[in-house]
């Protein structure tokens, strides 16, 4: 199953539950419809965006998908001359950045019938050992990232996740997809602050964590750590590193999970 196919189906088995901060699963097609309207581009095209973890960078991710369009997302960290090398090289028919308003149009008919082998998405590897590589990843291979991340990290129907790996990230993406595979809303946070996470966490009642070590050691030590409701988090889930045993029970003391999986 294509990525626009298993939204369309989100939407229509949960249009009225939140799937982000103020957009519906019926709010969320219409809108991915209408900006992948306004898109101006063809099946295979090549869309970079230079976002942060904002909610326009996820309409745009599922933009895409309705669309057929290849998300190709970039660091906003990156050097001008890193970014220009990287658009260059994905092939990108259309860039867009933090100034650039949403495309907006008449709403795009969907791509359906796209093949779920074609590519979905093209991440960025980090350059350790030479120019950053465009690695392509198909539509069935992300859905099932997601399906995955949903199945070991214990998401229930309904689930609301915070939103912090970086979208030009897999693990970014994979919180994404996971999300409208359990008719459950990705709450964005557009850039690390342990203390606008914390305030998310409570406001938001966010049911899982999935974070970097270091961020959720940034978490337990903040100092407005103890003023915060954290009771409705039932799930954390961690990755790219080691966690030392200190930091895991100091998590386990503070959140009292249901889940903790190193994934």
């Amino acid at each position: 199953m294509n990525l626009a196919l298993s939204l369309l189906a989100a939407c229509e088995r949960h249009p009225e539950a939140e799937a982000l901060p103020g957009h519906t699963y019926a709010r969320l097609r219409e809108r991915a419809a209408r900006i992948a309207g306004g898109l101006g581009l063809e099946r295979g095209d090549r869309l970079v965006v230079v976002l942060d973890n904002r909610v326009e960078t996820a309409l745009l991710y599922w933009a895409a998908q309705w669309a057929g369009v290849v998300f190709v997302p970039l660091s906003w960290r990156l050097s001008a001359a890193e970014l220009d090398y990287c658009i260059a090289d994905s092939g990108a028919t259309l860039v867009l950045r933090e100034a650039d308003p949403l495309p907006d149009g008449d709403e795009h008919p969907g791509a359906f019938d796209l093949d779920e082998r074609e590519p979905s998405l093209m991440l960025y590897t980090s350059g350790t050992t030479g120019r950053p590589k465009g690695v392509p990843r198909s539509h069935r291979a992300d859905r099932a990232g997601g399906l995955s991340q949903a199945l070991q990290h214990g998401y229930l129907p309904g689930d609301r996740t915070l939103g912090v790996m970086p979208l030009y990230h897999t693990m970014g993406i994979h919180s994404l997809v996971a999300m409208h595979l359990v008719g459950g809303c990705f709450v964005s946070l557009p850039r690390w602050d342990p203390g606008e996470a914390l305030r998310l966490i409570e406001e938001q009642r966010i049911s899982s964590l999935y974070l970097a070590p270091t961020l959720f050691h940034d978490l337990v030590h903040h100092p407005g750590v103890s003023r915060r409701d954290l009771t409705s988090v039932r799930a954390l889930g961690y990755a790219g590193a080691a966690m030392t045993s200190a930091l895991v029970e100091r998590c386990a003391a503070l959140f009292q999970p249901d889940v903790f999986v190193n994934h």
